[in-house]
Formats: structure tokens, sequence, C-alpha cells
């Protein structure tokens, strides 16, 4: 008979604010940051849900009981993000921080960080529905949060929900104009509505053109442009090959260092492929070649390897039988020397 693993028990009953105020007591250290840490181990561990918030010089917890929250009303300088009781790591610097300064540094590594915890933690933890309805609360109150205006125009560049039209770049633009409230006289916008621009070439390295080849400007939104479409090779000797997009329908993209030479003795039609730039130099690298021609380009091309491998091979065995000759003549002079001079 199988014996089923024993879990840790849930607490489903009321719970007394007390027990938990004597937990937080028994999990103090010197340190607050470190005590905060094991109190919300023991919270998990206990299966009560909860937040740890963690800022640059401190920490702090939301913990879920009895269906209320027990919520944090404090500001930080810096940002701020929480580690949930199902490990999950969400940046919360918009509604806890009240100086954004270095967010861009922070959130850049934040996203790196998030990646390779979350990788550790889904492979050594399993989760479970114990905490649903909590997690349903706090996304509640979190949906409250977000819907609050921010109080500075630092917080928007940063804010999931809100933007304002002043601090849209040059390549940005509103797309509908459904006014959320007033900042300072100024209409407040949803970010959803921001439609971003991107410049022909942008798009082009991208394999992107636009739908309407009549228009001429010079920027375009993702529904301006459609995937580019090469039906044949062009008449110049070098086509572009910045995207597979730029592959021709009836052509092939081969990356070899003999390809060109073989097309050229066997007198195949060929494009020279352009990919870039080395500082300011242009960089050719591997053809287009119709896709017909492919099964003899490519018999060619290994028929090449194999000759230049056997080649390389005999070039070798020469050199080493030179050297050994070499050696013997020296070893014959040496002697020849000796025998004349003892």
């Amino acid at each position: 008979m199988i014996k089923e693993p024993i879990n840790i028990p849930i607490i489903d009953e009321f719970i007394d604010i007390n027990v938990l105020n004597k937990l937080e007591e028994l999990c103090k250290t010197k340190d607050q940051i470190e005590s905060n840490i094991k109190f919300f181990k023991c919270l998990t561990h206990y299966n009560i849900y909860s937040r740890l918030y963690i800022t640059f010089k401190s920490s702090f917890l939301e913990i879920t009981v009895n269906d209320i929250i027990i919520k944090h009303s404090n500001k930080y300088i810096g940002p701020v993000f929480y580690i949930d009781s199902l490990y999950n790591i969400e940046d919360y610097s918009w509604y806890f921080s009240k100086d954004m300064k270095n967010y861009k540094i922070f959130f850049d590594v934040f996203k790196l960080f998030k990646k390779y915890i979350s990788n550790i933690i889904f492979n050594n933890y399993n989760t479970n529905t114990i905490f649903e309805n909590n997690i349903s609360i706090n996304k509640k109150l979190d949906n409250l949060r977000i819907k609050q205006i921010p109080t500075n125009t630092n917080k928007f560049i940063h804010h999931p929900l809100f933007c304002l039209e002043s601090l849209l770049n040059n390549k940005q633009k509103l797309s509908k104009r459904n006014i959320q409230g007033y900042f300072k006289g100024e209409p407040v916008f949803l970010k959803s509505d921001i439609k971003s621009y991107k410049s022909l070439k942008y798009y082009y390295k991208n394999g992107f053109e636009p739908i309407d080849k009549s228009d001429t400007s010079d920027l375009y939104s993702q529904d301006q442009v459609k995937p580019i479409v090469i039906s044949d090779m062009n008449d110049k000797l070098i086509q572009d090959y910045l995207h597979p997009s730029h592959v021709p329908k009836n052509c092939i993209y081969i990356n070899n260092e003999y390809v060109e030479h073989v097309c050229k003795k066997l007198k195949i039609n060929y494009r020279l492929c352009f990919v870039g730039f080395n500082k300011m130099n242009p960089i050719y690298r591997g053809v287009f070649i119709y896709k017909k021609d492919l099964f003899l380009v490519s018999n060619f091309l290994f028929e090449m390897f194999d000759y230049n491998k056997k080649l390389e091979i005999i070039q070798k065995y020469n050199k080493i039988n030179k050297n050994w000759k070499l050696l013997v003549k020296m070893c014959n002079r040496y002697k020849k020397l000796q025998s004349k001079f003892c």
C-alpha cells in the first residue's frame, strides 16, 4: 500500500491578528529586511498569503487574512517590487515610490532578475489553488490602486495605465482621446491608446513595407505596414538580405565562402547579398540562387569541400615529409662532422 505524502494543514478558519503579531515577534532580528523575510517565509509555510515588498533600504509586508488585506500606506524613495506567496515577482514602483529617479536602470536589471528567479522557482515549486481567493482579493486592490491618477509627471512615464500627451515622444501618437481625468489641468489618457510610429528604414530592416506605397510619410505605425514579399531577383548584382523576408520567393539563400566562386564557374544566375555595415564598410555574405539550381550548386560545393579537405591533408603530409627530409639531412651532416673531427 502506497502512503500519500502529508501536506501542511491549510488554515481556513478565522485567524486572530494577535497570532500574526506573535509570529512577527518570533521572527524579529536586528536587521529589518531579514526579519520581514523570515516572517514572509513563516506565513507562506502556514499557507497565509502575503506579499513581501522590497525597496533599496527597507522592506514591508501586506498580509491577507480573513478575506481582508492588512494594507501598507507609506511611500518610499526609489523603486519597489514584491514577491508573493506563490513566488511571483512584480514591480510596484508606480504606487509605492515617491521618487522614480534611475527607474529605467532598475527596470532593466529587474527584468533580468525576474526571468532568472522565475526559472529557478518554477523548477522547484509547484503552484496550487489554496491562494486563489486571496489572489483575487489582491487583484481587486491592485485595480483600485492602478486607477488612481499619479501625483507627479515622473510617475506618468512609468505608470502601467495612464499617460500624458505632453510626455509622448515624436514617434508616439494617441489613436483615441478617451479622457480619464486631469492632472494639473492637463487631460490624462490611457497608455493602451498610444500608437508607436517607426521609420520606413526600421520597418524595411525588419521585413515590412508600407501597405499604401503612394504614402510618402516619414513614420508608419504597425497597422500601416505589411510583410515584404519579393517575387524574383532584381536587376542588380547585389541584393539586400537584412531579414528572411528579403529572400525572393523563387530563390534560396546560401552562406558559404566558396559559393560565389562556384556560381561563376557553373555560370549560374546569382545575387551577392548585402547584410550590413562594419564601421561604415559594407559587408557582403552569401548569395541568392534560384531553387532549381540548388541541387547542382550544393553537390558542387560538397565535391569542392571534399577536394579542399583532401588537398589540405596532402599539403600537411608534404610539409611533414619535407621537415623529416630536412632533419635527416641535418643529422647526416652532423654525423660527417663528428667522424671528421673525432
